[in-house]
């Protein structure tokens, strides 16, 4: 599979109002300006929101009403992995699940989906914003390969009711991914994300269950991860991505190169963890038209998650607090009524149906996200 090195004037503009831990460390004296630049882009965007895709800002219409019963569906149409996320949860254990998202490709969305559950501990409440690992105090200005990961189990574990069955957590990739790695190090670099995943992964399997987690009866932490991913057609709901297509053909065939990169690195990821932690391969696409299919698809694959509600909206001072400057103006269920795709995408063949965004596109690169789309459709 051929892969591609995002150039650096992708990342100044898909990242143009992009929040990471490395823009922090790139200037930390700036982090509150930076947060108040975020809010006030958020507070700007109409209700109805999942990140930046806002259904007010759409022209195209709503799916007409369907039944809302489900149906329980066959394990050919869950499409599941074979290895679970979880078996039933020891008083001695816990679920620490971690999403693996592209900023502003869903992480929120899904979590809304996931905090519906009574089973599952997010790290809203300790004030993080987006209710994110890296925001957390005490882990500010760090990464994949600079945490202390003992610090880092033992701060989360202040955060997370420890009660509950399924720890929660996003785990956000680096985005800064424009520079090959200097020799003898694994930062930066074509596949920095999938490589931060790793190192993220190696490091929490090695460390100690903290005092904190020890001193509630837990020994021992089961690792699983969702990889939710965003098809391309689906690129032009972005708010984001208007504002760089407003720039011409060459911004769009920039910002869709870098894109194709993103899901290469959800594949490369994949890879990486087949055989070594459970995983689930999300579509946002089917998350959000397919609701019931996917709240059995998580039920299922993790059941010591308990039940879910894909119509539910996270509430204030109960799984979010306004530190987190959260943005849940509605639930997953009401946006995907409220945004008809058939313009763009085929919810019963799970496929896009308009690659427009994709035109002017080196054709090898073009190759390798249609094969990684693929790839990736098949295991959601």
């Amino acid at each position: 599979m051929l892969r591609t090195l995002v150039p650096a004037s992708l990342l100044a503009t898909a990242g143009a109002m992009q929040l990471t831990a490395s823009s922090v460390r790139q200037a930390p004296e700036d982090f509150e300006t930076v947060l108040d630049d975020y809010s006030r882009f958020f507070a700007e965007l109409p209700d109805n929101c999942i990140e930046d895709m806002c259904s007010e800002d759409m022209t195209l219409g709503s799916l007409e009403e369907v039944d809302e019963e489900m149906r329980e569906m066959s394990a050919e149409e869950l499409n599941l992995p074979l290895q679970p996320g979880c078996s039933a949860v020891s008083s001695g254990s816990r679920a620490l699940v971690s999403a693996v998202v592209q900023a502003y490709h869903g992480s929120t969305a899904l979590e809304e989906v996931i905090m519906s559950s009574d089973k599952v501990a997010t790290l809203c409440q300790c004030k993080s914003w987006q209710c994110e690992a890296a925001w957390v105090h005490g882990l500010e200005n760090k990464d994949a390969w600079s945490w202390n990961y003992d610090k880092y189990l033992e701060t989360l574990g202040k955060c997370w009711d420890l009660e509950k069955d399924v720890f929660f957590e996003k785990f956000m990739v680096p985005h800064n991914c424009g520079k090959p790695a200097p020799s003898g190090t694994t930062q930066g670099g074509e596949e920095c994300q999938s490589a931060a995943l790793e190192q993220f992964d190696k490091s929490i399997a090695a460390v100690a269950v903290p005092q904190v987690m020890q001193q509630a009866g837990i020994h021992h932490l089961n690792r699983a991860y969702i990889l939710l991913w965003r098809p391309l057609c689906m690129t032009q709901l972005s708010s984001h991505a208007k504002n760089t297509l407003k720039h011409g053909s060459s911004s769009r065939t920039n910002m869709m190169e870098g894109e194709i990169h993103f899901l290469q690195e959800v594949k490369n990821t994949y890879d990486y963890l087949d055989g070594k932690a459970p995983q689930l391969v999300v579509s946002l696409a089917s998350l959000i038209w397919e609701p019931e299919r996917n709240q059995q698809r998580l039920q299922t694959w993790l059941p010591c998650m308990g039940t879910l509600d894909m119509g539910y909206v996270p509430q204030k001072n109960i799984d979010i607090v306004s530190e987190n400057q959260f943005k849940a103006d509605g639930s997953v269920k009401a946006y995907g009524q409220a945004v008809n795709p058939s313009s763009f995408y085929n919810v019963a063949k799970r496929e896009c149906t308009d690659d427009s965004l994709l035109n002017g596109i080196d054709d090898a690169i073009l190759q390798q996200g249609l094969e990684v789309s693929a790839f990736l459709a098949k295991l959601s």
